[in-house]
């Protein structure tokens, strides 16, 4: 049974617009190879990444917000302006674990489009499931 927090979630977002460009815009200088995103970052088991979706499109204005999915082979075709562009990027574990197996065995952060940001802010969904994630 539900409980709203992905409602919540979805809710903290869309009053804080305002403060996560305001961050976006600010770079420290031990921070300057990093892009500063106003997006929050939604990292959920894959299974859900629709059900998020779905929740946003069903509770927020059309134009309001926007949204993506990066997940599966097809998350290489997105676009560094979208990612930019996008208030809400939804992700899976998954999708984390692998990029970052490849930084780690690469020693860099290049095509990631997820490593290679400081985001506004970063939800975790079904995080006690993940024990094994670390």
């Amino acid at each position: 049974m539900g409980l709203g927090k992905s409602l919540q979630a979805i809710s903290l977002i869309a009053t804080s617009l305002k403060l996560a460009k305001e961050f976006s815009t600010k770079i420290l200088l031990s921070e300057k190879e990093f892009s500063h995103s106003h997006a929050t970052l939604i990292v959920c088991p894959a299974r859900l990444i629709n059900n998020w979706s779905e929740e946003i499109l069903q509770h927020v204005h059309k134009g309001s917000m926007q949204h993506l999915k990066y997940h599966g082979p097809q998350r290489h075709m997105i676009s560094n302006t979208s990612m930019e562009s996008a208030n809400i990027i939804i992700t899976s574990y998954e999708i984390v674990r692998a990029e970052f197996n490849q930084i780690q065995s690469s020693g860099s952060s290049g095509n990631s489009l997820i490593f290679s940001r400081f985001w506004f802010r970063v939800v975790l969904d079904e995080a006690q499931q993940k024990e094994d994630f670390a």
